[in-house]
């Protein structure tokens, strides 16, 4: 069949699927469609079986030879891309069919979903169908089906040779009675203009850190740089910043894009239509601002400790290999730092304000002022408000450092053989707060 042409031919009808399409086109021409396909097949040892058509509308090309099909069609690789995904995927995709199938994963479905007055109107399958965020259609207002309403049984692509007949039934799909369930209509009319402009074939590509930098610059309401502050309160989930200043960055250690559900669900909150996502030009400084913002972060902040070498000196502090942590008590901290002069740990808030993690620079105000006769840990909890085993770590730090200017600085060389003991005691597990006899004696 390759290099020939089918005796009968059909244009797409207008959002019909590439399997849809080839489906209608087969039957017209009294093939098989897993015929057609095996005939222009890319692989050598296997055939394409029924379990390989839900792959048609997502990645055509890895199951037949283009110039074969746009021979049997006559139609052009750009009509039949037109019917499938691969225009979206090229588009805002990275160049690796690996990242391509995560940017979509788990938003396509193999189930077969329809419209019985759609079919009624033209029996035909429409790609939108396949999309799970599409639930419904607007012009007959009702939602779409992926069984049928007599078998109750379930319909996947693969088992349909007739888009108005149930395989397992034989009733007409058309005939079926479509509940009206109650939608957010307004959102499943923005999300339907969403994937129509998303299917449309758009010319530009975007890059990976072209999509998180659109989407930054507008949901920071289009200011000409970039803030730290309003975006993070405009997203819905502020741990999410980090990452998508990464991807806007390119920064990431492996090249890939956002996934698609969470571009769509952060333009819808924001009432920003896909078209205008599309459309829109970034300003160089709003650009420009992405990566000085980045830069000062790393460069600007310093250890807070008195008594640190690297005190209030920039770039004394290190990021550490945790990103994002939301805390027990609500709070997010971001970008992990610490001080490898003194061991202080720190922290970014939601303000972008830098917080001590570790607490031996409060420790070390409240230490400063008690009396060098209060020795009893009890004492020093009441008086500072401290717990006791916070007070024991300060104790323990402040013990081996000098120039702390607490009564806890270090007065008598410690014990090698007390510090063996405690080397010992670690690497055979035993706990901090073990009661085991640690004297020297």
């Amino acid at each position: 069949m390759k290099g020939s042409s089918f005796p009968v031919r059909a244009k797409p009808l207008p959002g019909e699927s590439l399997w849809g399409f080839l489906l209608r086109l087969s039957q017209r021409n009294g093939l098989p469609v897993l015929s057609v396909l095996n005939a222009i097949k890319v692989w050598e040892k296997r055939y394409v079986q029924k379990s390989d058509l839900k792959l048609l509308d997502l990645s055509p090309t890895s199951l037949f030879d283009l110039e074969s099909l746009s021979c049997l069609t006559g139609h052009t690789p750009d009509v039949i891309f037109g019917t499938t995904f691969v225009n979206l995927l090229k588009s805002f995709g990275t160049d690796g069919d690996t990242e391509r199938s995560r940017f979509l994963s788990g938003m396509i479905t193999e189930a077969y979903r329809y419209c019985p007055a759609c079919l009624k109107q033209a029996p035909y399958h429409r790609l939108v169908w396949r999309v799970l965020g599409v639930k419904a259609c607007l012009t007959h207002h009702c939602s779409l089906l992926d069984t049928c309403t007599r078998c109750n049984r379930s319909i996947r692509i693969q088992d349909v040779c007739d888009f108005n007949m149930c395989p397992h039934c034989g009733s007409e799909l058309s005939d079926q009675q479509s509940q009206r369930p109650v939608f957010d209509w307004e959102k499943q009319q923005w999300m339907l203009e969403a994937w129509e402009t998303l299917l449309l074939g758009n010319e530009v590509h975007l890059e990976p850190t072209e999509v998180a930098a659109r989407l930054l610059y507008l949901v920071g309401g289009r200011d000409s740089v970039f803030n730290r502050e309003i975006s993070m309160s405009s997203l819905p989930d502020p741990t999410v910043l980090p990452t998508l200043l990464q991807h806007a960055r390119g920064s990431l250690s492996e090249k890939r894009t956002l996934h698609l559900s969470f571009l769509l669900s952060t333009l819808y909150e924001h009432g920003i239509p896909m078209l205008e996502f599309v459309a829109v030009n970034v300003p160089q400084s709003f650009l420009d601002s992405l990566r000085k913002e980045a830069v000062r972060k790393v460069d600007e902040l310093s250890c807070q400790a008195p008594w640190c070498n690297g005190f209030q000196l920039r770039g004394t502090l290190v990021k550490t290999g945790t990103t994002v942590k939301r805390r027990k008590s609500g709070e997010v901290l971001l970008y992990y730092l610490a001080c490898l002069k003194c061991g202080c740990e720190y922290a970014l808030d939601e303000q972008g304000e830098l917080k001590e993690r570790t607490y031996f620079i409060s420790g070390h105000k409240l230490l400063r002022q008690l009396s060098p006769q209060i020795l009893g840990l009890k004492d020093m909890a009441r008086q500072t408000g401290m717990t006791e085993d916070k007070i024991r770590r300060c104790l323990a730090y402040f013990c081996t450092r000098q120039g702390t200017g607490t009564f806890a600085e270090p007065s008598s060389i410690i014990s090698s053989k007390l510090v063996r003991r405690f080397l010992d005691e670690v690497r055979a597990g035993s706990k901090l707060k073990s009661n085991g006899n640690m004297s020297s004696s």
